[in-house]
């Protein structure tokens, strides 16, 4: 009985020496047994490399195997009852219980207990206090010591819940202490082990734990070796590269009885001269220069490279080609090459570029679960269920149903149906309680006059709904009920389960998994089936047969859910490794690349964490000699010898790389250790990634063909290639085969691309636009298109629309109060009465009653919805009553009568090509005044109105509306005026100001009016004066201000001639198919961009060729009125006046 160290730097043969030891003892002499204990991630090397060290390249009577496999041999040779082993995922769903269970005793870390995850950290914790052998007795005498300190308490916290999770492990799983403290008690009486050989290998350092079972294991074994990745304990004193392994060193021979020790220096991994001296003089005290001069030839297969490349992808891509030209030239096996990283930020940039190169590689790294749609309806479906039982019908919402039916696992609702459902039910604003009756929602199309019937579009889309309603009624309400009648956890989950088995998931699922295999050959969806499987296993083992609420058991599980991972098998035996520095240390290859080697990430910055900070941890190993997990600068001496190992994987040749900038454009530097072998004389060669282009010569971008033709268009974007280059035989190529010379022409058009829309053909224009004839449109419609065509091509062409979610905005509470004033007009109507017969208590009693008519119309009745929407409504009855009063009192200081309201007019329009086309008009108001029409529009923000906007077709709608007016009434109406009436001061809020309702505008109307007194005179007695709500003023001499908003009769006519030419114009252009991508700028300022639903669409952007605003100058009203005064009037209007 005796332990044996075997020393030796990175490379020596440590492994290798162990193998041939282990094979020589075993064929020795028939029946004995040896052991070979490994990291869980180093064994299928290790007996690789064992088999391969025994005649015949196999092996037994060897145990190859880490710490936790040699338990259960060991257990299972003694029979010794050590409990149910549980996994860590059912250690995470007892915390969690036990934390909402004890959370009010909680004193220091109650709000900690509530943030998720916080039990996959507390249960990192507890493993570690066992791995540091810290019991519940030492947390308890360290919480009582500390006293009522924060830290004191935060600890009383931890001992609490260490002390309920061992008491509950106890009583529901046979616990009977941490398995490696069992394995160690165990050890001195296994008869296998005390007739073995041990030989440990691949360990850097160890936990307290792992010491006394190394310690247990020389006592009663007949012998131990150990190997330590340093030089000779003399050497290696004091010096942080090999802290770690000098203080296994020192804790393990303090324990044992006889020692002796063997050392390896010659370095057998290494066959390139440089990498062998890199490994051998850089990691020292002091480094040592490399001993070779700078080399004069490189080649590819040999040495020491840094590259630097401008971002993470364009890094990933130089790796994946520099891989694939060592296979395809170099003579490498993909088995042959290891890819190291320190930052998981590279490991699905790989993967792309791996895939793009055909790169066979096996990503070691766990995928998270938590998107995969199973996942998803797991979390959904107990989300929904324990939502139900708060009340019938609660679980019954938007934000709980559709995450359940967009994973598509449902055999009832294929996507199309969730699609069209969903956005039902968001249009409708659905309520609800609202599902288990069958819908009859109807979109009125006038609030004011509705007969409440749907339309026959609406009959067939209602029919619909209701077939999928009833769908989800089906398989939904009897889970529900099931779901109330079991009480246990076990039952809750065997529910679960036979749902997804009636559901047909698992089926679904391997339907993926063959879809995903053609094409990644991969099938992980399966593996999710599993996990999620072993998840409602887990919760069952950890609390079968409690009872819990739904909310208690969605407590439990989604931690679970969240962390539930899978990893993806190797596709091939030959394939390219990609793993991470600190799981790949006992690996090796004959390339190594390196990826990622800036600052803070490699060597990897060490900061603070845990539920410890470093401050307490030190103050309890100082007063109480308690070690809770290893300390900072033990750590940063670990990062330091994982920075060691990473560099000497490479037998051969190893790649460093690093990147300029992050992919989120912060700006990287590289890592010192990069300038030190620099300096020192180890670099083979520094290079730069190069990026595809005429003068880029790098041939690894023509490893495979198919990535050489995707950017070869790149390389000849600034023209042929030089004589020569690389990209010149691939053009010749490419250029002498039909298919891929017309996959470059199509590409090579990307290059030339600007960003602009072509005239759409005659026969598109009249499917889109011209459907009827003769054209009909509004000026709305008209309004856009000159705003901007392509806006208009979205919006009326293709009809797209953003999606309707039942929100109330500024243009529904427009809509509401224009059907209140309406229905108040049709009322006074009805009575052959003006606005200003009507009196305070009558507008008051009329309106109310308008108001609860007219409020359950809108948006399916969502100003009923709740008690924000009904406050919301409160406010558009004051406004509506505060605009009714001001009318009234407005009508009173004149003789203008409201002759119709909401009237429709229609205006024709010929052009020049003798083609013509209506514009439908909507007027909210037609009053008349001395003789003269007077067109109003209701308005709830603010317009102005300006003559430059008018004649820059700009702002057409009321201009439109008076001339159609004066074309279909009576032809004795001058044109009196233009106004928009404004409701209220502000488009996008309601609320009301503490005390009532919102304050009125102080301008109340915009437009332009009829330069006659006698017409001003009968709109408002008030003309000129303050109290006059028409904002014209007079000069002391009676003439009009300067700022008054008149026109003489010649510049109305002049100005309808302008704006029938603009609207004659803007339909040609239409009708010519012009779509530009040209939105017009109103002064610099103002453009239909700021708030448009189609940027992602149309893309512009000013700064690039072919986009640009179409910039509008305003001019004065005074400058308009000069030109108008020298144009032709309106020939339309004339000719109807002559007769």
């Amino acid at each position: 009985m005796s332990l044996h160290f075997l020393f030796g730097r990175a490379g020596t043969g440590k492994t290798a020496r162990c193998c041939a030891e282990i094979a020589r003892y075993i064929t020795e002499a028939p029946g004995r047994r040896a052991y070979f204990l490994v990291p869980d991630q180093a064994t299928f090397r290790a007996e690789s490399m064992l088999a391969a060290a025994f005649p015949g390249g196999g092996f037994a009577d060897v145990t190859v195997c880490g710490f936790t496999r040699l338990s259960y041999r060991v257990f299972q040779e003694l029979r010794e009852d050590t409990g149910e082993a549980i996994s860590p995922l059912v250690q995470q769903i007892i915390l969690r219980r036990l934390l909402t269970e004890r959370r009010g005793e909680l004193r220091q870390m109650g709000e900690a207990a509530r943030q998720p995850h916080f039990s996959a950290a507390l249960s990192s914790f507890f493993h570690q206090l066992d791995s540091f052998r810290i019991g519940e007795a030492d947390l308890r005498a360290a919480a009582e010591e500390e006293g009522e300190t924060p830290l004191g308490r935060k600890l009383a916290d931890l001992s609490l819940i260490f002390s309920a999770y061992h008491a509950y492990l106890r009583s529901h799983f046979r616990y009977r202490g941490s398995m490696y403290d069992k394995l160690a008690e165990c050890i001195p009486r296994s008869r296998q082990i005390r007739e073995a050989r041990v030989w440990i290998d691949g360990y850097s350092g160890m936990t307290p734990q792992e010491t006394a079972i190394v310690s247990a294991l020389a006592a009663a074994a007949e012998e131990v070796t150990v190997t330590l990745p340093m030089d000779p304990p003399e050497e290696s004193a004091g010096v942080p590269l090999f802290d770690r392994p000098f203080r296994l060193w020192e804790t393990l021979s303090g324990e044992a009885g006889r020692t002796d020790a063997a050392v390896l220096t010659e370095p057998h991994r290494f066959t390139c001269p440089r990498v062998r001296e890199l490994a051998d003089r850089f990691f020292r005290p002091f480094p040592k220069a490399c001993v070779y001069p700078p080399a004069t030839r490189t080649l590819p297969e040999q040495g020491i490279y840094i590259t630097k490349a401008p971002q993470p992808a364009a890094e990933a891509d130089d790796a994946a080609r520099r891989i694939a030209l060592l296979v395809r030239e170099k003579g490498f096996r993909w088995r042959d090459i290891l890819v190291l990283l320190r930052s998981d930020d590279y490991a699905e940039l790989l993967r792309r570029s791996f895939e793009t190169y055909r790169i066979p590689a096996f990503i070691d790294k766990r995928r998270p679960m938590k998107n995969h749609p199973l996942v998803v309806l797991t979390d959904s479906l107990l989300r929904f269920l324990a939502a139900g039982e708060k009340g019938p019908w609660q679980g019954w919402t938007k934000d709980l149903l559709f995450p359940l039916l967009k994973t598509d696992l449902l055999r009832a609702f294929a996507p199309e149906d969730t699609d069209r459902l969903e956005n039902y039910v968001l249009r409708t604003g659905l309520r609800r309680s609202q599902w288990k009756s069958v819908w009859k929602f109807h979109s009125p199309f006038h609030l004011e006059d509705d007969s409440g019937m749907p339309t026959p579009g609406e009959l067939e889309e209602l029919n619909r709904m209701n077939r999928y309603r009833q769908q989800l009624l089906d398989f939904l309400i009897p889970l529900e009920d099931g779901w109330r009648e079991a009480k246990t956890v076990s039952e809750k989950c065997a529910l679960l389960y036979r749902w997804f088995m009636e559901q047909r998931v698992p089926d679904t699922l391997a339907r993926w998994d063959e879809m995903s295999f053609a094409e990644t050959r991969e099938r992980p969806h399966l593996q999710v089936w599993k996990k999620v499987l072993s998840l409602l296993d887990d919760l069952v083992r950890a609390a079968g047969g409690d009872e819990v609420s739904g909310a208690e058991l969605l407590s439990m599980a989604e931690d679970g859910l969240s962390s539930l991972t899978f990893s993806i098998i190797p596709p091939t035996l030959d394939h390219v490794t990609v793993t991470a520095i600190d799981r790949g240390y006992a690996m090796e290859a004959k390339a190594v690349f390196l990826l990622g080697a800036e600052e803070g990430v490699f060597p990897a910055r060490i900061e603070e964490g845990g539920l410890l900070s470093e401050e307490e941890k030190r103050s309890l190993r100082s007063s109480r000699r308690l070690i809770f997990g290893p300390d900072l600068m033990s750590l940063i001496a670990q990062e330091e010898f994982y920075t060691y190992l990473a560099l000497t994987r490479a037998r051969q040749a190893l790649y460093i790389s690093w990147s300029a900038a992050g992919a989120d454009g912060a700006e990287h530097t590289p890592s010192p250790l990069l300038a030190r072998l620099a300096a020192l004389g180890y670099l083979t060669a520094e290079r730069t990634a190069e990026l595809p282009g005429p003068a880029a010569e790098d041939r690894s971008f023509l490893v495979t063909p198919d990535q050489a033709l995707a950017l070869l268009p790149a390389a000849l974007r600034e023209g042929p290639p030089a004589e020569g280059s690389i990209w010149q035989p691939l053009r010749d190529w490419a250029l002498s085969r039909k298919d891929t010379a017309r996959l470059l022409a199509q590409k090579a058009q990307g290059f030339s691309y600007r960003n602009e829309a072509a005239p759409l053909p005659a026969a598109v224009v009249r499917q889109l636009f011209l459907r009827g004839k003769p054209f009909r449109t509004s000026v709305t419609r008209l309004e856009t298109y000159r705003a901007c065509p392509y806006q208009y091509f979205l919006r009326y062409g293709l009809r797209l629309d953003e999606r309707d979610r039942s929100r109330m905005d500024a243009r529904d509470f427009g809509s509401y109060l224009h059907a209140g004033l309406h229905s108040f007009g049709e009322f006074m109507k009805k009575q052959q009465r003006q606005w200003r017969d009507a009196d305070d208590e009558e507008i008051d009693a009329v309106s109310r009653d308008i108001a609860e008519k007219v409020a359950p119309r809108v948006k399916s009745g969502a100003l009923l919805s709740d008690a924000a929407a009904q406050y919301t409504k409160s406010a558009l009855d004051r406004t509506f009553r505060a605009a009714l009063r001001r009318f009234r009192d407005w009508s009173r200081s004149g003789t203008a009568d409201t002759v119709a309201m909401e009237a429709d007019f229609r205006l024709r329009i010929e052009t020049e090509a003798k083609r013509e086309f209506f514009i439908d008009c909507h007027v909210d108001r037609l009053d008349e005044a001395a003789g003269a029409a007077v067109v109003c529009d209701y308005k709830t923000g603010t317009p102005d109105l300006t003559l430059s906007e008018i004649a820059a077709g700009y702002r057409l709608q009321l201009i439109t509306y008076l001339m159609a007016v004066l074309e279909s009434g009576d032809q004795s109406l001058l044109p009196g005026a233009l106004l928009y009436i404004y409701l209220r001061g502000e488009t996008r809020t309601v609320p009301v100001p503490a005390g009532g309702a919102p304050a009125e505008p102080q301008k109340q109307l915009a437009g332009y009016f009829l330069s006659d007194r006698d017409f001003l005179a009968a709109l408002d007695s008030r003309v000129g004066t303050e109290g006059s709500i028409l904002p014209v003023g007079y000069t002391k001499t009676g003439a009009f201000t300067a700022r008054s908003p008149v026109l003489t009769l010649e510049e109305m006519q002049a100005l309808f001639a302008m704006t029938r030419q603009r609207l004659a114009a803007l339909y040609e252009s239409l009708r010519a198919g012009q779509i530009p991508i040209r939105p017009v700028r109103w002064n610099k300022t103002r453009s239909p961009c700021a708030y448009c639903l189609y940027r992602s669409v149309c893309r512009f952007d000013p700064k690039l060729p072919g986009n640009a605003y179409e910039e509008i100058a305003a001019e004065s009203d005074s400058a308009v009125r000069e030109k108008l005064r020298g144009a032709p009037s309106d020939p339309e209007r004339q000719g109807k006046e002559s007769l």
